[in-house]
């Protein structure tokens, strides 16, 4: 059994398990979820409540990591009963931000549109 730090925090990793973290690029897949800093806390929790006030969901599993679980988030819109991103619970906190962000940009972008085709 390896161990990684992370900050002050300590995990024990199984041998096999890729231990790079964080991931160099937002998209790119979470292996495995450490225990998150205040900050991350914090900002989880933010982007939670912001996606709430539009009925989306901000999951993370506690099942074990398995092909379907690679231990991150997922983003789901709860009206439509439909995943945004992160099907397999593969986003990273930065990712799911930024992926919100885009959400919330695009579906503005589309009452709009629709709003201008009415008034023509």
């Amino acid at each position: 059994m390896q161990s990684i730090g992370r900050r002050d925090i300590f995990i024990g990793i199984a041998p096999g398990v890729a231990n790079r973290l964080p991931p160099k690029h937002p998209d790119e897949e979470v292996k495995f979820m450490l225990p998150i800093t205040p900050d991350e806390q914090r900002r989880l929790l933010n982007l939670r409540a912001r996606a709430r006030r539009r009925g989306i969901l901000v999951k993370s599993s506690a099942k074990p990591l398995s092909q379907k679980n690679r231990g991150g988030l997922m983003i789901a819109d709860a009206s439509k009963q439909v995943v945004i991103a992160g099907p397999t619970f593969n986003l990273t906190i930065d990712a799911a931000e930024r992926l919100y962000d885009e959400h919330l940009a695009e579906e503005e972008a589309k009452i709009v549109a629709d709003a201008s085709a009415l008034i023509r």
